[in-house]
């Protein structure tokens, strides 16, 4: 039996589909958009005296979360962001934590030099990852101070998928900390997905549309997809 289509639904079906190729490549727009706004922000707290910190972009708001030894160096590092072309409201959550920057310095030390791994696509970590663990733990017990596990995935990843995954991670990692020695007060587990980029790829570039040197989709991929220890303050006494 053949199937004849008449020429209105041709026409609707035919505009149907525009309308899907358009509202996709709105969608994509806005997160090219946020991405280079991220990577900019980044590049702006720098050198902005903080401990840590990241960025959540939500279309041109800005949320920046991070830690500072002062209230005034919280200030300015929010004001850095004000000044970035493209961005609107800038929502500064940036804590003080005055004397245990040291022991966040600390802790960075300890994972720049043996980063947290898992096995591909899973939440298991990977066995070198239990000795870093390990020290995280240590300087954790030594300092007293609450500390967020915060897990990120590459850009490019389902926003979804990479959610969750981050979010199981983040727990297993927490749950071997506490079993490392940490206290379970001290730990809050967070997974970010895909929502804090930081790394260097070319979609991420300012509107020129210019590359960054001698960095790679596979460089910026690496760089996002990381493990990070954010110390919020003290513990409670």
């Amino acid at each position: 039996m053949t199937s004849r289509w008449t020429p209105f639904e041709i026409l609707t079906g035919t505009g149907a589909g525009f309308l899907c190729i358009a509202f996709a490549c709105v969608f994509l727009e806005a997160g090219l958009v946020e991405t280079r706004l991220a990577a900019r922000a980044a590049a702006a707290l720098d050198e902005a005296g903080l401990y840590w910190s990241a960025v959540t972009p939500q279309g041109r708001r800005l949320i920046v979360s991070g830690a500072a030894a002062d209230p005034m160096t919280a200030a300015a590092a929010g004001a850095r962001l004000e000044g970035i072309p493209g961005a609107g409201v800038v929502e500064n959550s940036i804590v003080v934590i005055g004397a245990a920057g040291a022991c966040q310095i600390e802790l960075d030390a300890v994972r720049s030099a043996r980063p947290v791994t898992f096995r591909k696509g899973q939440t298991e970590l990977a066995l070198a990852s239990e000795s870093v663990l390990a020290a995280i733990a240590d300087v954790l017990t030594r300092c007293a101070v609450r500390v967020e596990v915060a897990v990120h995935a590459a850009v490019g990843s389902s926003a979804a998928v990479a959610l969750a995954l981050t979010q199981r991670r983040a727990e297993q990692v927490a749950r071997r900390l506490v079993a490392h020695g940490a206290g379970v007060e001290q730990v809050i587990a967070t997974g970010y997905g895909i929502t804090q980029p930081v790394g260097s790829h070319p979609r991420a570039m300012p509107d020129s549309g210019a590359p960054a040197p001698d960095r790679g989709d596979a460089a910026g991929r690496s760089i996002d997809q990381r493990v990070e220890f954010r110390i919020l303050g003290a513990t409670a006494t």
